[in-house]
């Protein structure tokens, strides 16, 4: 498993950024609406994907139901992207943040399997996403996931997600956020993993992939939507976001 933090420099030329501040033809006319499709299910029960390997591990998901605290944050029209979607946070600061990145790591070869299973069901490039502090009544001590795609992360206006899910090989790497919702629910800290797909369940569904690869959109017509510019950099705004930063984990406390 690794931590992407940095994305690859060959696919900048392949990037398209669209700023969209106010209305779009995605989801009816906002740009920032909850996609429903992905999030109308929340309360229609609880589901589990069995893995066809020799480990028979099942993984809880939410439907959408893990995002009903968090659907301000990450699909509200009140803010912009940056007040509502915060990166590189110290993940040490949160025992749950913390734990929740470890079980990641420790389950990557099963979720590798899982990631590729929700992929050629949804038949389009996304990530699997899990709320630290979200559970299942069902299953109280296990995560639950959800499978976002691309054209359900463009209404976040949040680039980095975007850019996370467009350009990534879906036959070899899963993309995993673990977020953390503020109190308010109003704001989301946000962490991101590549999980490898392990090799015997990308050969034993590289037909399948390569089938679906075939029908996706084109690299360019992968287009991010943004709704703000940053045309110049202030050391003095640098600053004042360093040291919120530095005491960011108060927000998040239960």
């Amino acid at each position: 498993m690794e931590d992407e933090d940095d994305e690859e420099e060959d696919e900048d030329d392949n990037r398209r950024v669209h700023f969209s501040p106010k209305a779009s033809d995605i989801w009816g006319g906002s740009p920032r609406s909850v996609p429903s499709k992905s999030l109308s299910q929340a309360h229609n029960g609880f589901q589990t994907t069995l893995i066809n390997d020799a480990s028979n591990v099942r993984f809880v998901e939410s439907r959408g139901a893990a995002f009903d605290f968090a659907s301000e944050a990450f699909f509200g029209n009140a803010r912009l992207a940056r007040d509502r979607i915060h990166w590189l946070f110290p993940a040490d600061k949160d025992e749950r943040v913390a734990n929740m990145l470890s079980w990641v790591q420790k389950m990557s070869f099963n979720l590798g399997t899982y990631g590729l299973m929700k992929f050629l069901e949804r038949k389009e490039r996304g990530a699997l996403f899990v709320n630290t502090i979200f559970r299942m009544h069902q299953h109280p001590r296990e995560p639950a996931f959800d499978y976002l795609t691309f054209n359900q992360l463009q209404g976040t206006m949040d680039k980095t997600l975007q850019e996370s899910v467009a350009f990534y090989d879906p036959a070899r790497l899963v993309i995993v956020f673990v977020y953390l919702p503020s109190q308010t629910g109003n704001s989301v800290a946000i962490w991101r993993r590549k999980v490898h797909v392990p090799d015997n369940a990308r050969l034993k569904y590289q037909g399948e992939v390569n089938a679906i690869v075939k029908t996706l959109r084109k690299a360019e017509e992968y287009v991010v939507m943004v709704d703000e510019y940053v045309i110049n950099f202030s050391p003095n705004v640098q600053a004042t976001s360093e040291k919120k930063k530095r005491k960011w984990w108060k927000l998040f406390l239960s």
